[in-house]
């Protein structure tokens, strides 16, 4: 299938998400929520996540979801991009399912609640793919009732919002997953101070945390990993949503702003910025459709060695591209993109922040470079 055509029921998908945020106003909402434990409108989430169906997109229909592909994902993403959505999608619809659906366990009841709109979230994910980044911070241990937790794991996206965490943790025979209840004794979340106001993330202590095993210990690595690459792909959709609606922000500053007579958008220079800008966004919109492609034709069983190239090109290019057209919008609307009543800053804290998600831009093309040198 041609990653850049859509089928009319994608189209229909992209419409109908688009009206939704439009109508929910997220960014007013992420104002709203600034100071508040969660970061984002709890009705406006299950709104989208329960009534729209949305959060069970990569969730099987044997388990009440509706088992799309990730270029429905892609689409969705690239809406909520667009508004610089505040809540948990990202972790709970995208994350939290790939994770669960590369379970060894019985984990029928988690998919269930994640396609009902229940927030879950993962930790030690966030760094990328590679399992050198994931922090060693949290152990397992077996005893006679069971499974505990103990560490710290910190960068958790909408971890105080989240009903459940996925945690990736170390036991004797090797990393794992196991699920741990919000509420469960012995476990503490905080919420930290990040440039991002838009996406929330914590810091979680767990002390002898009673936990339920999902991915046994020593056999998880490789689907850790591939659920890491896909949600790097799922992020380049979110960026190139994002880098669109900026470049259309400030197309539109500079066709309305008049300095000595005429139009901004018609002196060379802010011509010349503004082509830079599309460029990029081309080849974000490029690298991103090929990656979603790649990780269709994955998930359908195939080798997930185009995987791996594909999205460390997306991860690396659509990140620095969000990042350059976010500061170049800034610029580009002068005195006025620098008030806080304005919506600039808030994209381009949300580029800066992601450009760490899910791998640096460093990481991915290591992890390009060792792909195409192993394919020797």
């Amino acid at each position: 299938m041609n990653p850049y055509v859509e089928t009319d029921e994608q189209k229909l998908l992209r419409s109908t998400v688009h009206e939704a945020l439009a109508d929910a106003n997220p960014i007013a909402e992420a104002r709203a929520h600034a100071d508040d434990a969660d970061g984002f409108d709890r009705a406006c989430w299950r709104a989208l996540a329960a009534d729209m169906e949305l959060a069970g997109l990569l969730v099987p229909a044997a388990h009440g979801g509706v088992d799309a592909s990730m270029r429905e994902v892609g689409i969705v993403l690239e809406e909520m991009g667009r508004f610089v959505y505040p809540g948990p999608f990202l972790a709970a619809a995208v994350l939290a399912p790939l994770v669960l659906r590369a379970a060894d366990q019985d984990v029928a009841k988690h998919l269930e609640a994640v396609a009902a709109g229940e927030i879950y979230t993962v930790t030690g994910l966030h760094r990328g793919a590679e399992p050198r980044l994931w922090p060693d911070t949290v152990t397992a241990e077996q005893t006679a009732d069971g499974w505990v937790l103990d560490g710290r794991a910190t960068g958790v996206l909408h971890g105080e919002a989240a009903s459940v965490l996925l945690v990736v943790a170390r036991a004797e025979a090797g990393l794992g997953v196991w699920a741990v209840n919000a509420e469960t004794t012995g476990h503490r979340a905080r919420r930290l101070g990040t440039l991002d106001l838009t996406r929330r993330q914590s810091e979680h202590a767990f002390e002898r945390a009673t936990a339920e095993l999902v991915l046994s210990p020593g056999t998880g690595t490789g689907a850790l990993s591939e659920a890491a690459v896909l949600a790097a792909v799922a992020l380049s959709a979110e960026q190139v949503g994002s880098s669109k609606q900026l470049l259309e922000n400030t197309l539109e500053h500079l066709r309305s702003r008049y300095q000595f007579g005429r139009p901004i958008g018609s002196f060379q220079a802010l011509k010349h910025r503004c082509a830079d800008m599309a460029v990029a966004l081309e080849g974000a919109i490029a690298v991103s459709a090929e990656a979603i492609d790649a990780a269709v034709s994955t998930m359908d069983g195939e080798s997930d060695v185009e995987l791996v190239r594909a999205a460390a090109v997306a991860g690396a290019h659509c990140s620095q591209a969000f990042l350059g057209i976010a500061s170049s919008a800034l610029q580009l609307h002068g005195g006025t993109g620098m008030a806080w009543e304005h919506d600039s800053h808030l994209y381009f804290r949300r580029a800066t922040a992601s450009e760490a998600l899910f791998g640096t831009p460093q990481d991915h093309r290591r992890s390009l470079l060792a792909a195409v040198t192993a394919a020797r």
